[in-house]
């Protein structure tokens, strides 16, 4: 509650100064224009070395009725672009919108959420993925007189461009490995660039990791679960137990990923998992734990991975990528309409030494602001 007061009384800045990244504020682009990048990721482009924001368009809610009703013809994936990760970040545009959706036998208006971008080195193109849907539908539950609510479709859409900055062309939707997708991200191995992984909440039963096709267009069957249930508790599972919005990073050979639990707009502990192995295929996973105690309102949305310009032997760049969603109102607005003013959490990974390392090898503390120059931990 502390941190929500807090938040409410900071005005909105710019991206950067001298190097710093501010969270939980919102960010003026270079033309003053408020940045909105929601649920998605950044790309440091290995053709240009440009760094590139991609993100959900803003999120036009138009009242507080339940449900609420969205402005859903307004959404659509914009593009950021930066020298430097802490910004200050030029619009680039809105590089798929509506109109460039097209799914065989079904009309929008479209959903379209938490986009990704990766570079494949084998076709040299920029490979966009996002959750794609229809608004939700709401029915009444057999076990309840509750009204629920639920996505109809649950696949996920992709395009393609030879810029990082577009022009994207949309190349079809699909259910990968005939599961459903909802809130998802994509990983290339930074040892194995031309190796790619979706994953994706599978209806919030489990986390599902899939590899990528060559052409990174395609899943081809998968090969990791995570957050499954565990079958030695009867009963129906808590919220706070189910998964989403993960993102994956590497580390000392291990692979990590961090969930948020479901719990709609409401804060929730983040969770970090570790593989068994060095290899996804066939991984087990582990729980280790809340990395970021100190982090309220945030949810995933990707980590950010650099290589260390000390050698590939040194610990590389991480970043956490979170979305703030209903605690960043301009001061004075009596607006309840929170989520169109969300803002970001872009924190440093850092690396735990000593006994601790063991159960929980990094952390993401809470900071206002931190200069990407000069943090330590896991290299900034």
């Amino acid at each position: 509650m502390i941190l929500a007061v807090l938040v409410a009384l900071l005005p909105s800045l710019d991206a950067t100064t001298h190097h710093e990244i501010v969270s939980d504020v919102r960010w003026n682009d270079t033309d003053g224009n408020s940045v909105e990048a929601h649920g998605g990721c950044v790309l440091r482009s290995p053709l240009d070395g440009i760094w590139y924001l991609y993100g959900e368009t803003r999120k036009g809610v138009s009242n507080r009725k339940t449900p609420p009703t969205v402005d859903y013809l307004t959404q659509g994936i914009n593009c950021y672009s930066s020298a430097s990760l802490a910004g200050p970040w030029r619009f680039e545009g809105t590089i798929l919108r509506q109109q460039h959706v097209v799914v065989p036998g079904l009309r929008g208006p479209w959903i379209m959420q938490r986009p990704k971008v990766l570079f494949n080195p084998r076709t040299r193109q920029f490979v966009l993925w996002f959750h794609l849907d229809q608004p939700k539908q709401h029915y009444q539950s057999h076990r309840s007189s509750a009204v629920r609510s639920a996505y109809p479709m649950k696949s996920v859409g992709r395009a393609t461009a030879d810029r990082a900055a577009g022009p994207f062309t949309f190349a079809g939707s699909l259910l990968p490995d005939n599961h459903s997708s909802l809130d998802m991200s994509l990983f290339a191995d930074p040892d194995e660039p031309a190796r790619a992984y979706l994953l994706r909440d599978v209806d919030h039963k489990f986390i599902a990791i899939s590899r990528l096709s060559d052409d990174f267009l395609h899943t081809t069957g998968v090969i990791s679960k995570l957050c499954e249930p565990d079958p030695r508790r009867a009963g129906r599972r808590r919220n706070r137990d189910k998964c989403e919005a993960p993102a994956m990073f590497k580390l000392h050979g291990l692979h990590y990923v961090i969930t948020s639990g479901q719990s709609g707009w409401a804060s929730n502990p983040l969770t970090l998992w570790r593989s068994s192995g060095a290899a996804l295929e066939g991984a087990r996973w582990t729980r280790l734990g809340n990395p970021a105690p100190t982090l309220s309102y945030t949810q995933p949305a990707y980590v950010v991975q650099h290589a260390s310009p000390h050698g590939p032997h040194a610990a590389p760049h991480l970043m956490y990528m979170g979305d703030n969603w209903v605690h960043c109102q301009p001061p004075g607005d009596a607006s309840l309409n929170a989520i169109t003013h969300a803002c970001y959490q872009w924190l440093p990974i850092t690396l735990e030494r000593g006994p601790q390392a063991g159960a929980m090898p990094v952390r993401i503390d809470a900071r206002r602001s931190w200069d990407v120059t000069r943090a330590r931990g896991a290299g900034w």
